[in-house]
């Protein structure tokens, strides 16, 4: 039987250590000094940051909790609409680089406009049935119409957002998603700010205008990017871009994003009918902070590595894990330092941290926080590990451990006393499912090794 070290080592390389953390680290700091790349990627990075902070500083000043609240359960609404491009999300960031190497760029493009087609008739398929039937007591055309818009944006974006990434165009990609983002909240406060007392339609109506501003800019570095890389000759042919390969992983993404938005809505209405949109928006609140705090410190690494880790596995077909392996070790090794580093630090200084980025109208996201945060890194952490076994053709389980634990999550949320303080409660089921979920990660990639060893390809290269 193969020893650990065997597993996970190759030309006399070994698991990392605290002292190989701290050295990857290191060079990590020197790359972003000497890669104009790696420059990009940190200061659109630490743009995230500061954007998401102070934007949702400015919105917790000028948006009651309730009517926040009530934007989050519209959102909810959208969300359920742009689930196709969600699931189709996971296909087109995996593929493109594979049919960028072998010339089929453009019939992948083609089928990306398909699905954006798709993804506009669904939203205004899912306008037109809220307003007749009066969803979640939406009155007149213009709360069904907003949400319909919104979803519209966010499926085009979700379908679109991936491909300046996979070319390495870093500036346009950083851009991109800092206005897909965390220029959200600057947008929504200024809406209410314009709009006076229409506080619900203010938040709205910004978020919509925003999310197809960004829909349109990923649309046109779309085609720019369909332009630049036509090529000549005939495509290779693989069996990776085939419809079966899609079904494979459209499939099972389906469903991973199905159980998930299942748990969002239980989460967000569970709250507003047990207690009040308040604290809907508390909860919010608290798990958008820490989802945006954790997603940018680990997009600092995951936005430089992942295209290095998915290009060097398209090269190599037949034995694509041990191709990116060296880059997944760097990758996590440094992605575990800063996941816990951060966790650390917002669970220390908790109250402080609370009363700067939210003020005092939003006080009570003090005692979410600490759960919230543990449970983003814990996610973070399990998403990032999920490159491995996709780089290893294995779209089953990343869904899979994605179901399992949202699954375990709904029982959670549905069966378990919620006490007097729900959101408290909720919170906790939050970083219990998350545990899990990174957990079942681990094991399925602990599998891929085993069964990459006794198939005799040998051990992960590093």
């Amino acid at each position: 039987m193969a020893s650990r070290s065997e597993l996970f080592a190759h030309g006399g390389r070994h698991l990392s250590t605290p002292g190989t953390l701290f050295a990857r680290a290191r060079a990590l700091a020197l790359r972003v000094v000497t890669d104009r790349e790696a420059r990009i990627v940190a200061v659109f990075s630490l743009l995230s940051i500061v954007g998401g902070f102070f934007g949702n500083r400015l919105l917790t000043q000028v948006a009651q909790p309730e009517a926040l609240g009530k934007y989050y359960l519209y959102a909810n609404l959208a969300q359920w609409l742009s689930m196709p491009a969600a699931a189709g999300f996971v296909y087109i960031n995996h593929h493109w680089p594979i049919a960028r190497e072998h010339g089929d760029t453009r019939r992948f493009s083609r089928a990306i406009a398909f699905a954006v087609a798709l993804q506009a008739g669904i939203a205004l398929a899912g306008a037109v049935t809220m307003h007749f039937s009066g969803t979640a007591g939406m009155e007149g055309a213009g709360p069904a119409t907003g949400v319909g818009l919104l979803a519209l944006g966010t499926g085009t974006y979700q379908l679109l957002c991936t491909l300046p990434g996979a070319e390495r165009w870093r500036g346009w990609s950083g851009a991109l998603s800092l206005l897909g983002g965390n220029a959200r909240p600057f947008a929504q406060a200024f809406g209410i700010l314009l709009l006076g007392t229409a506080a619900s339609a203010g938040l709205l109506g910004a978020a919509v205008t925003l999310q197809l501003v960004a829909a349109g800019m990923a649309a046109t570095l779309y085609v720019w990017i369909f332009r630049t890389t036509l090529s000549a000759d005939p495509p290779r042919l693989t069996s990776q871009l085939s419809f079966r390969a899609f079904l494979t992983y459209s499939v099972p993404g389906f469903f991973g994003v199905l159980i998930p938005q299942i748990a969002s809505s239980i989460e967000r209405w569970g709250l507003a009918r047990s207690s009040d949109t308040a604290a809907t928006a508390l909860f919010v609140q608290a798990m958008g902070m820490s989802v945006a705090v954790t997603g940018a410190i680990s997009g600092i690494v995951v936005n430089y590595y992942y295209p290095f880790a998915t290009n060097a596995a398209a090269r190599d077909t037949a034995d694509p894990l041990g191709a990116a392996a060296p880059i997944l070790r760097q990758f996590y090794g440094v992605l575990v330092t800063a996941l816990a580093s951060v966790t650390v630090l917002i669970a220390l200084f908790v109250k402080p941290i609370t009363w700067i980025a939210f003020g005092a109208r939003f006080a009570s996201v003090a005692r979410l926080l600490p759960w919230t945060i543990v449970g983003a890194s814990l996610f973070a952490l399990g998403a990032a590990l999920t490159a491995a076994l996709f780089i290893a053709r294995d779209a089953m389980w990343p869904n899979l451990a994605r179901i399992i634990s949202q699954l375990a999550y709904v029982a959670a949320l549905l069966l378990l006393p919620r006490g007097s303080d729900p959101a408290g409660t909720f919170a906790r089921e939050y970083a219990g499912a998350q545990a899990l979920y990174t957990l079942l990660i681990a094991g399925a990639i602990w599998r891929q090794l085993v069964a990459r060893r006794l198939n005799g390809n040998g051990a992960v290269a590093s």
